[in-house]
Parts: C-alpha cells; structure tokens; sequence
C-alpha cells in the first residue's frame, strides 16, 4: 500500500489546535500539513502590523537582577492653591497664609495671584500648608483672597547684598518592574516524523515554527496586559511583570481616555491626542506616537480622513485605485502612525474602538535571559539524533525560553483609548 493513503484524508485539521505532541490522531493526513503550515489555508488575525510589533518596536539592554527599574527626575512643578481666605491689606503687609502644598517654596519666592491679582513675595516657612508673605508687592493692590485660588509662580527677587539662598533640587521616581519568565515548548513523536517524512513533510519544522509563534505572541500580549506580582508556585518562586496597561494605569491615569462622544471630530481628535505630549522627558522629546489600534479604532481615523482631508497628511495606494486609506495623521503639537494590530481584533471582550498610544522611545525591554531554544532527541537544527531516548520518551522536541522585563521612562507620554467607534460622517462623508 501506498504510503500516502495509509490514512484517510480528513480535510482540514481542528484550528482551535491542541497540546501536547503531534502524532498519528492529531493530524491524520500529514501531506496537508505543509500547505497549512505554509499559511496558504493557515488562519491569522487579521491587521496590517506583525504579531509583535510592538515588541519589536523596543529598544533592548541586558540586566543582571530579577528586580529592575528607571529613574526619572520630576521637574513639574507643583500648583499651588490657596486653603482658606486671605483677607484684604496694605501693600506691602506681612500676611500668614494657608496653602495646598508648601513644596519647593523658599523665602523671596514671588507668586502672582490668578488671574491678574497682587504679586507677593514668601518671607518664611512655617509648616507643611504655612507661608508668610509680603503682600502687594507690584503695582497691584492686596484686595482679600478666595479659598481656592490659584497661585502662579512669579520667579524671585532678592535685595542687595543678599546672602546666599539654599538650594533646590528635584525627586527622582522610581518605575519598578521585574522579569518574567516565558516558556513554549514543542515535540511530536518519532512515528509521526517518519510518516510525514514518507509524505515529504518536515513536521519537526511545523512544530518548532508554531512554538516560536506561540512564544512571540506570549510575551507580546503580556507587554501590553501584563501585570506586576510574586507567588511560590510548585515551591519555587515566580513573577510576572507590569506591562504597558499597568504602567499607564499607575502612572498616568489620566492618559485613560473613554470617549464620551458617539461622533468624533477632527477637533476632538486633537483635544484627545495631545495630551501625550503633555510630560516630555530628555532635551529633545519625541513628538511622533505610534498608534496600534484595532479594525473600528482604524476605520474611525479613516472616517475623518475622509472628512477632514484638507487638514490631515495621509499616503496614497495609487493612482489606478479609488477610496482612502489612512496611515499618518497630525495635530498642532504632536504626530501619529496608526497600525491595526491583529491581537486587538482578537479581544472580544473588550470595547470596541480600543487603541494603545505608544512612544517607542520611552519603553524598552530589559533581558536577563535572551530568547534561547534547547531541544531533547535532536540536534540545534531540529534533527532527530539516533541516540538514547531522553527521559525514556520516544518523541523528539525542545523549547523557547525568554526572561525578561518591560521597562518605562515616561508612562505619560503614552496613553489608552477606549469608545473610538465614529468619525462623525453620517451626514457629510
């Protein structure tokens, strides 16, 4: 008998896939699994970015220690508010005053009263929340304060002769994270190879490639959905390690953004991007993000291209082709490239209209172990040796493994975005 019909062809094998080996049962006809695997008939989701883009967007570095972090200095500087009423005096009266915060205050520090009110100028510190004060020191009179008010800071002045003031310097933030183990494995039988062999088929490739992709894939989506923790598991200790969601979400909360708005312009559009490029870190801060979104995130972008053309850089497929297609869009401030990623489009729980806003260069991974493949029963090309069978298993195999962690300098400068789901064109486009 031939040995291409030892089994009887069963169409196409169970996609939702399995664990565990490749044998006989688990696919009956090995001459379809070169087509399959060849992604002729092989089903992704669909997009038009890699699996792991994002990952491979990152710049990366070697670490020594499963904990890790970066530090960033915060230069913001606080906004002050007055506490409690200030009643009216006489230029230049000494005042006490109640304050949110007296951080970064020293003495001969102006502050003007918003909007348009007296200048004063701080005389001591008495407390966490205590300042007295110069009252009207410009050309403006000291008139009485309301709880609340806003106080700007003015810069400082100070008389002749003076004495040297102390000096300021910034805190440095600390954004930990750990490394997190991943591990894909693959292996099939001996029976297996030898009959898809007969057939022309390298199914230890087959298996070798899926495990690869099952590995890239893992550490994609635990990049973006990640979240920091420790356990003893099996008596042994593991982590897992914040992803870009957790660090937005602790960091920048503010950067989560759910659209209220059933229809979004070009103008809402604006007021919702730039705030990414509200907190800017290094002496020349990226001003280009890199939306991955997903299919209704895309179409929405597309819907206001179409919309607000005028307004908007966009590429073009071609002259001998009709609709649009946009990649690239630009506010006053800031640029975007928008991607559908096929991970989103996988994510029915989810809402719809879903987008990560990501500046690549303030993220980065960090390995302590690089992505390395042992095998068990073959050699590093995959091939099946003739020696003593490992374990006393008559199957040969390996797996991926990768340690590493996500690092971020700037959480606000990247972003969320939930509820994209309209570009306002249901009368116009």
């Amino acid at each position: 008998m031939n040995s291409t019909n030892v089994y009887n062809p069963a169409g196409m094998p169970d996609v939702r896939g399995g664990v565990g080996m490749i044998h006989t049962q688990s696919h009956r006809n090995p001459k379809f699994l070169s087509t399959f695997t060849g992604a002729v008939l092989r089903r992704y989701p669909g997009g038009n970015c890699p699996v792991t883009a994002i990952i491979e967007s990152m710049s990366t570095s070697d670490i020594t220690t499963v904990d890790t972090y970066s530090e960033v200095q915060n230069v913001a500087y606080p906004v002050y508010n007055i506490v409690e009423a200030v009643p009216a005096a006489s230029p230049r009266q000494a005042s006490t005053i109640k304050v949110n915060t007296t951080k970064f205050i020293l003495p001969n520090t102006l502050f003007a009263v918003m909007p348009f009110g007296e200048l004063m100028m701080v005389t001591g510190v008495t407390g966490d929340n205590t300042i007295t004060v110069m009252r009207g020191m410009g050309s403006i009179m000291p008139f009485a304060i309301e709880k609340g008010t806003a106080l700007q800071f003015a810069g400082n002045a100070f008389q002749e002769g003076s004495l040297r003031p102390l000096g300021r310097h910034y805190e440095e933030s600390r954004l930990w994270n750990q490394t997190q183990i991943f591990r894909d494995g693959w292996a099939l039988t001996d029976t297996m190879r030898r009959v898809a062999t007969a057939n022309g088929v390298k199914v230890d490739a087959t298996s070798k490639n899926d495990a690869a992709y099952q590995h890239s894939m893992a550490m994609e989506m635990s990049v973006l959905f990640g979240q920091k923790g420790n356990t003893v598991y099996k008596g042994q200790p593991m982590r897992t390690m914040s992803g870009m969601f957790e660090f937005i979400r602790a960091n920048a909360p503010q950067n989560v953004i759910t659209v209220g708005k059933s229809e979004v312009n070009y103008r809402d559009l604006c007021a919702i991007m730039e705030v990414f490029g509200d907190v800017r870190i290094g002496a020349n801060p990226s001003t280009r993000r890199i939306i991955y979104g997903d299919k209704t995130f895309v179409n929405t972008i597309t819907e206001i291209g179409i919309k607000y053309a005028n307004m908007i850089r966009y590429t073009s497929d071609g002259t001998d082709s009709f609709g649009h297609r946009y990649r690239n869009f630009i506010t006053p401030r800031m640029e975007f490239t928008v991607y559908e990623h096929p991970l989103f489009n996988l994510l029915n729980n989810m809402p719809r209209g879903m987008a990560i806003v990501v500046d690549p260069t303030s993220w980065g991974l960090k390995y302590l172990r690089r992505t390395r493949h042992t095998y068990f029963n073959a050699d590093a090309g995959g091939t099946i040796q003739n020696l003593t069978v490992d374990n006393g298993i008559d199957a040969m195999g390996g797996d991926y493994l990768t340690e590493m962690a996500l690092d971020c300098i700037n959480p606000a400068a990247n972003g969320v975005i939930y509820n994209f789901v309209s570009g306002g064109c249901s009368n116009e486009c």
